[in-house]
């Protein structure tokens, strides 16, 4: 700020208020530590200082009000500027290092009316009426920047600390004399209002990519029309720390720095790291953000957040989003989430025979379709896989909870159901069968995927034996052990896919719904034999991890005993597979007693490929399409996507769970053998984009 014409002739009082800010920040913590971080008497006792601590009229004669509560907005900016300072002379005690860090952050918490994060959807009446009563300090802190001296004063202190951020984090921080706690900026950010400043996005722009190592090419927030949003580049494949990340989303979310650089790659970033509350407050900053949000950038900032929910299968989450962010481009896929969410909560009313819930599910389909229509949207509806009209849907949801309610064998409700809605239900037996043979013929079956062969093969069955769920040691040993020895030596690939339950139900597994739970079931397949195996199961035992870690650990790094190659491992669509995996329970006495050594390999692994960006370079119309439909383009049928909002965390499974899990794993080889580059793919490796 002293750079600027009109604090030169300040430029003597300034320096006087930053050393002056250094002392109170040092006796703020040394407050703080002695009362704690409550918001009782350290925080009135934190005001008494800062009022006591400068004498205002030093910065100019005048007395008038408005100049008063300027000072002292000029003056608390000052403190939490030097509170979010601090040297670089770590001691190598990290638990010093670490309180320092905390009382700073509690320290400017309790000072700055507006510290804390609150999510405005918990934010009561009461909470907003509170601030009302606090001192005259808060006054300053209002929605609307009156004081243009103070919001300037407070740009350009913000404009100094990321710049000094930059440096250091340029510096790797050890050679750096001073590192700057970014979480005390954005707490000054989200307290002063601020208005927009080019100056001050390109310094947050500049200091999250640092961060996030995300490479300067992608920055650009202003390049119209180029549809590469998706596609930004790491600067490095390491694993970046939540606590950073966290840190860096919630700076972006207060200052929005989208004039400078993209929101799309921080929440593509940010859904990837299971952050979904930051994303979603990236994306609202975006939406807010008059000068740089367009109607075209909106929406694909509100799919890319609705792309992190889908995948995830958070279909909770999707429905609330796509109903937040309706007007912002969640009526595109408003429907699909509805739908979906409305799927597994009949799945789960008919396990715990709850059927009054399944008529209110249907409404709110119904609800969301006619809001759709009424508004005038040529929107398809999209249930994953299948594209058909909205009208269509109406039915579908209609026949999945009159599907799930004849496998539970609760005919008195379905009919009672069918009678309601105008559909038919069959008791009959022929009927049925005529209904399950219409569906067999329409969709790939398990005899069509594996079939022997060798005649020697057939044993009297005609295909294959559809694979038991493997939760025992030896049986998986045994099993992974065959299934290598059914690897093509010219093609060494395998397919695989994971199954999970519902992270929002009430299990003693909830605490790990944070970090997006872990996985249900795993299925690998070559192109003759598939094996299913029982993750919870495995991963509760010592010797459960160790056959996990001497099977799928080896081949999700790489290694195979009985392959020369490095085996391949296909998936579709399958980041989100392999964060299932990886938080997925593991005993930690199974490896030696390190509680840090998972049997799963943690980070990127070169073995994955992810088969949805080659058939979109195979054939382009096929890049927004769903698995099941692009078996029906590479394989002449689709497949049967009706147990994929069954209760995958119950044991046993039904044989049509089973047959669902196994073909979806062999999909993945089926249809990269159909791929027309295949070839150069397997030979050079080069192409492949690993996970």
């Amino acid at each position: 700020s002293c750079s600027q014409n009109k604090w030169n002739e300040k430029c003597p009082n300034i320096f006087k208020l930053a050393k002056s800010s250094v002392l109170a920040a040092n006796a703020l913590r040394q407050l703080m530590r002695y009362y704690g971080p409550g918001r009782g008497k350290a925080r009135h006792s934190l005001l008494a200082i800062v009022e006591s601590s400068f004498s205002f009229g030093q910065l100019s004669t005048t007395t008038t009000t408005d100049h008063h509560d300027s000072a002292q907005s000029l003056a608390t900016i000052s403190i939490i500027a030097a509170l979010s300072l601090s040297t670089n002379t770590s001691t190598g005690d990290q638990s010093q290092d670490d309180d320092h860090l905390k009382v700073s952050r509690a320290s400017a918490s309790g000072l700055l009316p507006k510290g804390r994060y609150q999510n405005p959807r918990r934010v009561t009446m009461e909470n907003n009426s509170s601030n009302n009563n606090d001192s005259s300090i808060a006054a300053v802190f209002d929605d609307t920047p009156k004081k243009s001296e103070g919001n300037a004063f407070g740009i350009g202190a913000m404009i100094a600390l990321l710049e000094i951020a930059a440096t250091a984090t340029a510096l790797d921080n050890d050679d750096s004399p001073i590192t700057v706690d970014l979480h005390i900026v954005s707490s000054l950010a989200r307290s002063f209002p601020l208005a927009r400043s080019t100056a001050l996005d390109t310094a947050c722009g500049t200091v999250i990519c640092q961060f996030l190592e995300i490479s300067s090419s992608r920055n650009n927030g202003n390049d119209d029309g180029n549809d590469d949003s998706n596609n930004y580049n790491r600067a490095s494949t390491t694993i970046i720390d939540r606590k950073i990340a966290t840190t860096a989303f919630g700076l972006a979310a207060e200052i929005g720095p989208w004039t400078a650089m993209s929101c799309i790659p921080l929440i593509d970033l940010s859904n990837e790291m299971q952050l979904w509350h930051a994303a979603e407050r990236i994306c609202v900053s975006y939406l807010q953000s008059s000068e740089s949000c367009s109607r075209d950038k909106a929406n694909m900032a509100v799919q890319t957040l609705l792309d992190g929910a889908f995948e995830e299968r958070m279909y909770r989450r999707a429905d609330a989003i796509a109903t937040e962010f309706y007007e912002f481009g969640g009526r595109a896929r408003y429907v699909e989430a509805r739908f979906m969410h409305a799927c597994t909560t009949i799945s789960k009313a008919v396990q715990k025979r709850q059927c009054r819930l399944l008529d209110r599910q249907v409404e709110r389909v119904d609800k969301a379709i006619a809001k759709v229509q009424n508004d005038n949207d040529d929107v398809a509806f999209i249930n994953n896989d299948d594209d058909d009209d909205l009208s269509e849907a109406k039915r579908k949801v209609r026949e999945f909870a009159l599907t799930r309610l004849r496998e539970a064998n609760q005919h008195e409700q379905a009919h009672r159901l069918a009678t309601l809605w105008n559909m038919e239900y069959w008791y009959d037996s022929e009927e049925a069968e005529k209904y399950v043979q219409a569906r067999r013929d329409k969709y790939l079956q398990w005899e069509e995927a594996f079939k022997p062969l060798q005649p020697e093969e057939n044993n009297n069955a005609g295909s294959i034996s559809i694979p038991d769920v493997l939760s025992n040691p030896t049986d998986l040993l045994h099993a992974f052990a065959t299934l290598e020895s059914t690897i093509n030596p010219k093609m060494p690939v395998i397919g695989f896919d994971v199954e999970w339950g519902d992270d929002d139900e009430e299990s003693p597994k909830k605490n790990d719904a944070k970090k997006g739970g872990g996985a249900a079931l795993l299925q690998l397949s070559t192109a003759r034999m598939a094996i299913l195996i029982d993750i919870p199961a495995l991963g509760r035992s010592r010797d459960g991890c160790e056959a996990l870690a001497n099977t799928v650990g080896c081949i999700f790094r790489g290694n195979t005993a009985r392959q020369q190659n490095k085996v391949k491992l296909l998936g579709f669509s399958c980041r989100q597979d392999l964060s299932r995996l990886g938080n997925s329970p593991c005993a930690s006495s199974s490896l030696g007693g390190n509680n840090n050594q998972h049997w799963f390999p943690q980070g990127r692994t070169s073995a994955v490929v992810d088969i949805k960006p080659l058939i979109s370079i195979d054939n382009a119309q096929l890049r927004n399409l769903g698995l099941s439909r692009i078996c029906d383009y590479y394989l002449g049928k689709p497949l049967d996507k009706s147990e994929q909002c069954s209760m995958w965390q119950e044991r046993p499974l039904s044989q049509s769970q089973r047959v669902y899990a196994a073909l979806d794993a062999w999909a993945c080889v089926a249809i990269y053998e159909k791929l027309s580059f295949r070839s150069f793919l397997t030979n050079s490796g080069g192409s492949t984009r690993s996970m």
